[in-house]
């Protein structure tokens, strides 16, 4: 293990372009990945296969949200946070070997939608089994297709904007400001699971002798019926961003 990068080594060789406005994914995230990345680079795993024990991750952590136990949704939601840092980890390995393959990038994309759906569909259900009413579960249904529709405009918009940048050979920033950075904290996968293991934990609280009277799951559903308004609402900004970024492009 003595022989190999050091963690400063990684970090620029790995994280040079940091997005501020993503302060978990980069001020939690990828400070917990590159020492998960050192350890991995020491290793015979391939990122593709760090990219598959990813995914295995994200959809055993979403199945925890499918529980009204809120104690499910917080263990669900740790183990969705180590998707996330493996999900860090399986690029910063490719880049780090000079391992990229266009096959890599289409794999890794393709498991943030699987992840995604599956933890909306289990929230759903997870809501429903709490507060057992049925249309939960046709709202689910609008927010997995909502969900689905936002990631795949970013996924789009992430490909020509790739390409405007191989393109011109520049850096190609975006705009910083205080609405983005607020605005896109629930766009993702990310937010939105905060958010209903929050929802979990006082949904914990609550079912406490002490705080008697309020309907077991009441959070989650609230939280719930808030993701389900606001996403119809990024896919609105997710679509006006897309359009603008393919006039710009003149692709």
């Amino acid at each position: 293990m003595a022989n190999g990068p050091s963690i400063e080594q990684l970090r620029k060789a790995t994280q040079d372009r940091p997005d501020k406005h993503d302060f978990y994914m980069w001020g939690v995230m990828r400070k917990i990945s590159t020492y998960v990345t050192w350890i991995a680079v020491r290793t015979s795993i391939t990122p593709n296969q760090i990219t598959l024990f990813s995914m295995i991750f994200g959809l055993a952590g979403a199945s925890f949200f499918a529980s009204a136990n809120p104690l499910y949704w917080i263990v669900g939601w740790a183990v969705v946070n180590v998707h996330l840092i493996l999900d860090q980890v399986d690029g910063e390995v490719a880049r780090w070997r000079k391992a990229m393959t266009k096959f890599g990038y289409f794999f890794d994309e393709i498991t943030h939608p699987i992840v995604n759906t599956a933890l909306f569909v289990a929230v759903s259900i997870g809501v429903y089994s709490s507060l057992g009413d049925v249309r939960l579960l046709f709202i689910g249904l609008a927010l997995v297709f909502s969900a689905s529709i936002v990631r795949m405009t970013g996924v789009y918009s992430d490909y020509v904007m790739g390409t405007m940048y191989r393109l011109r050979a520049t850096r190609i920033d975006t705009p910083k400001s205080w609405a983005r950075r607020i605005g896109g904290i629930p766009s993702g996968l990310g937010g939105y699971f905060h958010m209903f293991a929050f929802a979990a934990l006082l949904d914990m609280f609550a079912t406490m002798p002490a705080f008697g009277g309020f309907a077991i799951g009441g959070f989650r559903g609230l939280f719930f019926l808030l993701a389900a308004l606001a996403m119809p609402l990024f896919c609105v900004k997710k679509i006006a961003k897309l359009r603008k970024t393919l006039k710009d492009s003149r692709l």
